[in-house]
């Protein structure tokens, strides 16, 4: 993306207050994830991560999302994401990223 569009969608965001407005900017890593259950395409999974972006105190949580089994996280992996500077416990992954298994 152009530098002018990513600070557009930032300006925006502090306008609207919108608790991604001036987020850290850095990756997740996938710490432990549960297994997929069934034969379900989309399922819940349950992903320990640890929060790393520059100047950050790192630091871990457990949270919960919803991946197609073709892309279901395991650990180790590293994706860019955005986390939020007044909740760190928000964040904005680049899940799409995941290897296929």
């Amino acid at each position: 993306m152009e530098d002018w569009v990513d600070e557009a969608a930032a300006a925006l965001e502090r306008a609207t207050g919108d608790p991604m407005a001036d987020a850290w900017v850095g990756t997740v890593r996938v710490v432990s994830a549960t297994d997929p259950a069934g034969r379900g395409r989309y399922q819940a999974c349950t992903v320990e991560l640890l929060l790393e972006a520059p100047d950050f105190p790192s630091e871990t949580m457990v949270t919960e999302f919803v991946f197609d089994r073709r892309f279901w996280p395991e650990p180790g992996v590293r994706v860019r994401a955005r986390f939020s500077r007044r909740t760190p416990r928000e964040i904005d992954a680049n899940w799409s990223s995941l290897p296929r298994r």
